[in-house]
């Protein structure tokens, strides 16, 4: 009988976990053979069995607390930090999109291109990283004017975030 996808995943979930420590033991949970099991977990390794021990250390301080204002305040606050990480990690993904367009877009129109477009759109850029990541936001911008032997002049305009 073949094992759906969404089982095979199940399988590979419980065992990052770290719950079960062989083989045997995950291929009798889910009523597979030990090599089915072995087949399907393949190189995969524990490697969420510290995040479930992080969050048996946090579900125990908390129970150990018995009043109830400390707790809710105690979820409000891990709640906004999550959330403030996960818009940290968007603008850090929306600064990455904005900097690949801006340089796409001055490769793309570099005859167009003068030093006030490039100020404004590093300015924009400085923003959002600092938004995105107070301590390490740093813009740099290059400007490299080059003659070639026909007297054409070419803007050779590079953007690096760091």
């Amino acid at each position: 009988m073949a094992i759906s996808t969404k089982k095979k995943n199940l399988i590979i979930a419980m065992w990052k976990t770290g719950k079960y420590k062989s083989y045997t033991s995950i291929a009798k949970h889910y009523k597979i053979s030990t090599k089915t099991a072995q087949k399907i977990i393949g190189s995969n390794t524990h490697s969420n069995e510290d995040i479930v021990e992080m969050g048996v250390v946090y579900e125990s301080a908390k129970k150990s607390i018995k009043n109830p204002h400390e707790i809710t305040t105690i979820e409000r606050a891990v709640e906004e930090r999550t959330e403030m990480d996960i818009l940290r990690e968007d603008l850090q993904l929306n600064n990455l999109k904005i900097s690949k367009l801006a340089q796409a877009k001055i490769i793309q129109n570099k005859d167009d291109i003068d030093l006030t477009n490039i100020k404004a759109v590093t300015g924009a850029i400085k923003d959002i990283e600092a938004v995105a990541n107070p301590q390490t936001s740093k813009t740099d911008v290059t400007v490299n004017n080059q003659n070639n032997n026909s007297l054409v002049s070419q803007n050779k305009i590079e953007l690096e975030f760091l």
